[in-house]
C-alpha cells in the first residue's frame, strides 16, 4: 500500500491528537454500545472507533476482533482522514492503493471496507469509524447513512468526555486554589468552568 500523503494541516492535527487527550479518553464502553448497533444494522463483522497518531492507529473500541494498535502505514483509516466523505472500498483486492497492504494480504485478510472520518471540535479529523470485513461486498445507501450516524454519535461522544474530563480537572484545580486562599485563581478558574459547562450544553 503507498503512504498516505499527509494534508497541509497534518502537523496541526498531529498536535491537536496530542493536546486533547483523546489517546488517554475512556470511551470504550458507550463506544462499543454504538458499534455492536452498528454491526447488526449493518450486518457487518468488525466495526472499529481509531484515532490516527503520528506513527500508529489506535483503536478506542473494537467489535468482532481483538486489536489494540497498528502501524500508521497498514491503516485504511489514514487514507479515511484525508477527506471529508466518508471513504468506502468494495474490495480491496482490486483497489490499487490497497492491494499489497499487510491487512489485505495477509491476516486479517481484509476485502471490505468503509469509514467515515471523526471530526473534532476544531475541526481536525483525528481518526475513523469504519466498517471490515473478510469478504467483497456494497454498502447500500441505508447503510452508509447508518454509519455516518454512528460516526456522528462517536464524535459527540468524544467531545463530551473531553469536557468532562477538563470540568474534572477545573474542579480539582479550584479546589486547591481554595486551599491556597487564591481568590482571584479562583474566580478564574470558575468562569473557565462555568464556560466548559456551558459548551457542553
Amino acid at each position: 500500500m503507498p503512504p498516505t500523503n499527509p494534508s497541509s494541516h497534518e502537523a496541526a492535527r498531529l498536535a491537536d491528537v496530542i493536546m486533547s487527550g483523546v489517546l488517554q479518553l475512556d470511551i470504550g464502553k458507550q463506544a462499543q454500545g454504538i458499534l455492536r448497533d452498528l454491526a447488526r444494522d449493518v450486518d457487518v463483522a468488525v466495526c472499529a472507533v481509531t484515532i490516527v497518531g503520528r506513527y500508529y492507529q489506535h483503536f478506542k473500541a473494537v467489535v468482532g476482533m481483538e486489536m489494540a494498535f497498528t502501524p500508521r502505514e497498514y491503516s485504511l483509516c489514514a487514507h479515511t482522514i484525508l477527506q471529508d466523505e466518508p471513504l468506502v472500498i468494495a474490495d480491496a483486492t482490486r483497489d490499487g492503493r490497497f492491494s499489497d497492504s499487510h491487512f489485505v494480504a495477509g491476516p486479517p485478510y481484509i476485502r471490505f471496507y468503509a469509514g467515515v472520518p471523526l471530526v473534532n471540535a476544531h475541526g481536525y479529523r483525528l481518526g475513523a469509524v469504519c466498517l471490515l470485513d473478510q469478504v467483497p461486498r456494497t454498502l447500500p445507501p441505508d447503510s452508509l447513512a447508518r454509519l455516518v450516524a454512528a460516526g456522528a454519535a462517536v464524535g459527540q461522544l468524544i467531545r463530551h468526555t473531553q469536557q468532562a474530563s477538563t470540568a474534572d480537572g477545573l474542579r480539582r484545580a479550584i479546589a486547591d486554589q481554595m486551599a491556597l486562599g487564591d481568590r482571584t485563581r479562583v474566580q478564574l478558574l470558575r468562569d473557565q468552568l462555568h464556560r466548559t459547562l456551558s459548551e457542553r450544553g
